[in-house]
């Protein structure tokens, strides 16, 4: 299955490129693909141009996304899964014929409709408040996590 993660910000945080780099293995040493698409956040110099930097965010992402792929936004109003419910949802996606995951992080001011509208499922990785850079941390160790569900392996302990 090829992976993609869409997300507006600036490379991987020097404290974490250790930590994503080992899940990022693992996600390839299981056959799978993982990329990265950075999208560079737009400048705000005041709180009237906040829609303008959404929108024009927006339209890089969307320039991201292919015909046939499965979209997830990560939203904090979006529905919480478990690791194995995630899990089942893609392999029921992969059954019906997506032929790539595409998980969506926004930038600082969340994401615009137009991107929202693009998307199969909208989840919340929880309620509390994460900063960006360790959500691409948690993402990633997930996507490993439901790959090892996915495949039958035993890194779920249910």
């Amino acid at each position: 299955m090829k992976i993609a993660v869409i997300t507006v910000g600036k490379k991987h945080d020097e404290t974490l490129v250790g930590a994503i780099a080992e899940y990022e293995k693992r996600v390839k040493g299981s056959g799978h693909s993982l990329e990265w698409i950075f999208i560079i956040p737009e400048a705000i110099k005041k709180d009237g141009e906040i829609s303008r930097a959404i929108s024009t965010e927006g339209e890089k992402i969307i320039a991201h996304i292919e015909t046939g792929d499965f979209v997830i936004t990560l939203d904090e109003h979006g529905k919480e899964k478990t690791t194995v419910a995630l899990a089942e949802t893609l392999q029921s996606r992969i059954q019906e014929g997506y032929k790539r995951m595409v998980f969506i992080i926004g930038g600082a001011y969340g994401l615009d409709k137009s991107v929202l509208t693009k998307a199969n499922l909208m989840l919340s990785l929880s309620q509390l408040t994460f900063p960006h850079q360790l959500v691409r941390l948690i993402l990633t160790e997930q996507i490993y996590r439901v790959l090892s569900v996915m495949g039958g392996g035993k890194y779920h302990h249910e």
